[in-house]
Parts: C-alpha cells; structure tokens; sequence
C-alpha cells in the first residue's frame, strides 16, 4: 500500500543470537542513496492499476557496535526500518518496521534473520521466520542466491548476486510477494529490486508491481 514516514521504529533489543562475528569493516557506507522507481498499484475490487513512477530513498546510519539503521521511504509503496547487525558471515536483521498510512507492523526476530549471507554463493537457500509485537501478523521468508550478475549503476559496474524471496504475511494482514534483489556485496547494498505482490487489509485488496534502480552507489 502507498506509504508516509511513520512514527519512529521502537527500540530493538539485542538478539539472542546471530552467526558470526561483529564486522564493521563491512558495514554499508552511511548516507542517503536513491533509486528510481517504475511500476504500478492496484487497490479495490476492480481497481483499476495506478503510475507508481516516482523516486525512494535508502537512508543508513553510521555503523556503531556493528549495527546500522537503515529507512526505505517510498510514497508508492510505504516505509520499511531495519536495525541491521554487520556480520562477518552476512548482514542480519534485529528489527523490521513497516510502515503504511493504515497500519504500522514492528517485527523483531529473534535469532536475528539473515537478509544475506557473505559470501552470496549461488545455490544459498535460507528461511526465517517472526511474529508483530502486537501478536496479529506473522511473516516468513524463503530466500535463496540464483546466480550471480553485473549491472550498470550511476556509470559503474557493479557485481551483484541475485536473490529470489518469497515473503508471506498472514494474520490480520494477507499478502504474499515474489522479490527479486540485485544485491552488491562489496557495498552491501541492493542496488535493483523488483517486487510482485499481492494481498488485502481490512477486507481490501490491492497488489503491487513495482522496480526500483538504484542511481549511484555513492551516498549523498
């Protein structure tokens, strides 16, 4: 569903557990990155699909104590907040908050989830799994690396691997989508993602098919 800046993500505590060891040598250089965003929106019975052109951007913290906050904000398809921890073995996920203009979902896994694994070997297959702190909505994620590509982004050339995620929601929010992130990991950054979805809230339905493109590497 379209998105506006939520309220700020409630503090994550620390997890039980997450493979591996701090790497902040690794971490996701801090600064504002933006992608170019292209696709559609449907809501309603019989909607008919919206233009969801337009522009997101990936704002991240400074790493300190090998975690990092990172804020998607797209006025297509809302907000997404993630406490990062940097691992040695990958980059994990210790909090999810997504935003919407009729409903705000925090979810804080514990064991950390693994978003991607370091190295990004093609063939990786991983699951995870976590219940909204209010109790209503439960998330799980298959992910797994497909091959490896290179892009073109802002002039450079960018070595990627590709990962395919299913993601389910189910509770009082249904949806399901197929997403497909261009990943890079010298920079641990996703540089391209596509996302197909569909789903209802409320007795609403709506879906999704957007793709957003990074256009530098370089943080503002």
């Amino acid at each position: 569903p379209a998105g506006r800046p939520g309220t700020p993500a409630p503090s994550v505590p620390q997890p039980r557990t997450a493979a591996g060891k701090p790497a902040s040598s690794k971490a996701t250089a801090p600064g504002t990155y933006t992608y170019d965003s292209t696709g559609t929106v449907t809501y309603g019975v019989g909607g008919s699909p919206r233009d969801a052109s337009g522009a997101a951007t990936l704002t991240v913290s400074p790493v300190k104590g090998g975690r990092q906050h990172s804020a998607l904000h797209s006025d297509s398809t809302g907000d997404t907040e993630q406490d990062l921890l940097v691992r040695d073995t990958g980059t994990f996920a210790a909090g999810i908050t997504l935003t919407s203009p009729v409903f705000q979902k925090v979810f804080r896994p514990s064991p950390a989830a693994l978003l991607v694994p370091d190295p990004a070997k093609a063939g990786a297959a991983w699951t995870w799994s976590a219940t909204s702190t209010d109790g209503a909505t439960t998330v799980r994620a298959s992910n797994k690396v497909l091959r490896t590509e290179t892009l073109r982004i802002g002039g450079q050339r960018v070595l990627c691997a590709v990962l395919q995620t299913r993601l389910v929601l189910t509770g009082d929010l249904d949806y399901q989508a197929d997403v497909t992130t261009w990943w890079a990991p010298s920079h641990r950054l996703p540089v391209k993602d596509k996302t197909v979805g569909k789903g209802s809230f409320n007795g609403v339905p709506f879906s999704t098919d957007i793709t957003g493109v990074m256009r530098s590497i370089t943080p503002s």
